[in-house]
C-alpha cells in the first residue's frame, strides 16, 4: 500500500469494517463519546478538551472479550476518512523483521497526516508499552518505539486533522507519559 510516497506494511490495515454502530449492544455511554470525538471528520480539528487543547488520543480500555476492537471496527465503518489498524504485538513481533518498530509508528502517522482526516487505531497498546527484563534488546526497542510514539503525539496539531484511538486491556501497564497522550479515556464495561 503505498500513498504520496510514503509505503506503509501490510500488516497495517487500511480498510472499511461492515460493522455498523448499532449492531454494538449496550455500552451507549462509550459510542455517544465515540461519535461525538470521532465520527463527524470536520470535528476532528476543532475538537478541544477543557483544557483547551485539541484531541489527539482516545483510549478505549476494559478486560478481554468486552466489545474493544469490535466498537472500534464500527468506528472505522462510519468514519468518513482513512482508518488504520495496527497491532502492538504486531510491531514488535520477532518475526517481523521488515522494519525497526520505531520507523512503523513514524511511517503510520506520517501516512496518516497527508491522508487526512484518519484515525490511527493502535489496537494492543499496552503491549507495545511494556518491558521484557529477560531480553535487553527488546528494552531497547520498546524504549525507542515509546519515543517515538510520544513525539508523535507532542507533534500533532489540530491542522493535522489526526486522533490516535488506542485499545488497552492493562492501562495501569502503560508508561504515564504515554497514558498522558489519551485526553479522552473510555472504559469500556462487563456486559
Amino acid at each position: 500500500m503505498e500513498t504520496k510516497g510514503i509505503k506503509l506494511p501490510e500488516y497495517i490495515l487500511k480498510e472499511k469494517f461492515n460493522i455498523k454502530l448499532d449492531e454494538v449492544a449496550g455500552l451507549e455511554k462509550a459510542k455517544e463519546a465515540l461519535k461525538e470525538s470521532i465520527i463527524n471528520p470536520d470535528k476532528i480539528p476543532t475538537i478541544l478538551e477543557k483544557n483547551q487543547n485539541p484531541l489527539k488520543g482516545i483510549l478505549l480500555y476494559g478486560f478481554p472479550g468486552v466489545g474493544k476492537t469490535y466498537l472500534a471496527k464500527a468506528i472505522g465503518t462510519q468514519f468518513k476518512g482513512i482508518f488504520l489498524t495496527v497491532f502492538g504485538t504486531t510491531i514488535l513481533s520477532k518475526w517481523n523483521s521488515q522494519s525497526k518498530p520505531e520507523s512503523i509508528i513514524k511511517d503510520l502517522f506520517d501516512y496518516a497526516k497527508k491522508n487526512k482526516p484518519a484515525v490511527i487505531h493502535l489496537d494492543e497498546i499496552d503491549f507495545i508499552t511494556k518491558t521484557n527484563n529477560e531480553n535487553d534488546i527488546m528494552n531497547d526497542t520498546t524504549r525507542k518505539l515509546k519515543q517515538e510514539f510520544l513525539n508523535q503525539m507532542q507533534n500533532l496539531n489540530s491542522n493535522d486533522g489526526v486522533v490516535v484511538l488506542g485499545v488497552a486491556q492493562k492501562p495501569w501497564e502503560l508508561d504515564p507519559l504515554i497514558m498522558k497522550c489519551f485526553q479522552k479515556k473510555i472504559y469500556i464495561n462487563l456486559p
